[in-house]
């Protein structure tokens, strides 16, 4: 998720999910995304919040 925001690409285009490069509106991009693309999605999402909630915590 990190490289696809320096790169400003989707997460999707880099990780071989979506093939065509998609203009970095973030609703747009997940509404062209099937069920199970969304479902990983929000998993990836999920797990990036935990770390950076983790890391706020440690640095507090």
């Amino acid at each position: 998720m990190e490289l696809s925001q320096y790169f400003q690409l989707p997460p999707g285009y880099l990780m071989g999910v979506i093939p065509n490069h998609v203009p970095n509106e973030p609703r747009v991009y997940f509404e062209q995304l099937n069920e199970d693309q969304k479902v990983e999605m929000v998993k990836i999402c999920h797990k990036w919040t935990e770390k950076r909630i983790e890391n706020i915590q440690y640095l507090n």
